[in-house]
């Protein structure tokens, strides 16, 4: 009997002694867990306060970049508006050397229609010869500036018939600066091209002018 009873108490240890080891690996584990949440925590404080700072620097770039097109556009416009001064006597000039008269000016003027806009550079009008040069004035021209021109002229008689009904609408394109080819290609499509010459600008005729007819919209 006594050896019975003995190896009950020694099973009895050795479950209280395994019992024991499990609770302090648990505790153990318990501890490693909660160090590796804090170190966890401090990790993602760190993340979120380098996102904070990089959002906060874009936030900035932004506003510099924001700042720098405001710049820019101020810049481009102001040259826009120069190369437009600069043209206008020139453009006025060459109208009237082709003898007509009662010529005038128009810078900027805008149009709308049927929820669409249109804004044109220059318009240099003679009502008594009833024809009006379109002009895009640029800084440094470009092909792609006169395809938008050709495509200004196109679209004249939807935005203008009504206003210019019987008008020929011609175009020309003047630049500070060309691109390689530039005048070339303008002069091609029939285009006047306004360089500078000195403190004024000189047009160059292409071979063949282009030219378009404005109707009235209702009489298409």
């Amino acid at each position: 009997m006594p050896s019975k009873r003995n190896d009950r108490l020694s099973r009895v240890e050795r479950l209280v002694e395994k019992i024991a080891v499990e609770i302090r690996e648990l505790r153990e584990f318990q501890r490693e867990t909660t160090e590796q949440i804090r170190e966890l925590r401090e990790s993602q404080k760190k993340t979120d306060e380098q996102l904070r700072k990089t959002d906060e620097q874009l936030r900035k770039t932004d506003e510099q970049i924001r700042k720098s097109d405001e710049k820019v556009n101020k810049l481009t416009d102001s040259w826009g508006r120069f190369v437009e001064g600069m043209v206008s006597p020139s453009a006025e000039e060459f109208m009237r050397k082709k003898g007509f008269s009662d010529v005038h000016v128009t810078h900027r003027y805008k149009a709308s229609r049927d929820g669409k806009n249109a804004e044109y550079d220059t318009l240099v009008i003679s009502r008594k010869g009833k024809i009006i040069l379109l002009v895009s004035a640029k800084t440094h021209a470009r092909s792609q500036d006169v395809d938008e021109l050709l495509e200004d002229m196109r679209n004249f008689e939807f935005f203008m018939g009504d206003d210019y009904a019987g008008y020929t609408l011609c175009g020309a394109i003047a630049g500070m600066s060309f691109g390689e080819g530039v005048e070339k290609y303008a002069k091609r499509k029939g285009l006047i091209v306004f360089k500078v010459s000195g403190d004024t600008m000189r047009a160059e005729e292409p071979k063949k002018l282009k030219l378009i007819k404005i109707r009235k919209i209702n009489q298409k």
